[in-house]
């Protein structure tokens, strides 16, 4: 399978609530810092990206931070493990923050390359919002050279095979800056080359663990 619009159990609202919270005690930190964000005993570190201008990557760098965004989704495992047809754990969790009133610049991507990478998906990765408005761009991605969209949605995570789906995210404009915030985790199987490529990816974009 190459992605997959999954729910998430109404059960695991009061972890994302939590979540929310911890994101909102960070969120200032987040858009004037670069590097290490410590709160409560929770630690991150901050990331400024560069594949959509102005993206901030806000990695959860400790284990206590870490089970804030395995929270959010344990129950899902399950169901990704079946539709994907491998056993993955979850390798990297992060927020992902636009405070921006206008998005032009997003190029067409893959999350993870590989030389080892083989039909079965062993890399994976999840999206679902923490705030989004409707006119807000969800993503864009390629099948086939066609171009289609994904609306995020509240209580619906998208995952997709890092190493195979194109996607950007759908430029917008707004009238003026507001915070989109998307939380995002890497999954991965136990192949040993899948550890390593994500590994090597995500340093590139923050993520210390």
């Amino acid at each position: 399978m190459l992605y997959s619009d999954i729910s998430i159990d109404s059960s695991q609202s009061n972890y994302i609530i939590i979540l929310r919270e911890c994101y909102d005690k960070i969120f200032n930190k987040i858009i004037s810092n670069n590097g290490e964000i410590k709160f409560s005993g929770y630690e991150f570190n901050n990331h400024i990206g560069d594949i959509t201008k102005d993206i901030r990557w806000t990695w959860a760098t400790n284990k206590k931070s870490m089970r804030l965004f395995e929270n959010c989704v344990k129950k899902l495992k399950p169901d990704i493990n079946r539709l994907f047809g491998n056993n993955f754990t979850i390798f990297g969790a992060s927020f992902i923050t636009l405070y921006v009133n206008e998005v032009k610049n997003s190029d067409f991507h893959i999350d993870v390359n590989s030389f080892y990478d083989v039909k079965t998906p062993n890399i994976l990765t999840l999206i679902f919002p923490l705030y989004i408005d409707e006119d807000m761009g969800g993503l864009e991605y390629k099948v086939s050279e066609k171009t289609n969209k994904y609306k995020y949605k509240k209580n619906s995570v998208f995952v997709w095979d890092a190493c195979k789906l194109l996607h950007r995210t759908e430029p917008y404009k707004l009238s003026s800056k507001k915070k989109r915030v998307l939380v995002s985790l890497n999954l991965v199987s136990r192949e040993e080359w899948a550890i390593q490529s994500i590994r090597n990816t995500l340093k590139y974009q923050g993520n210390m663990i």
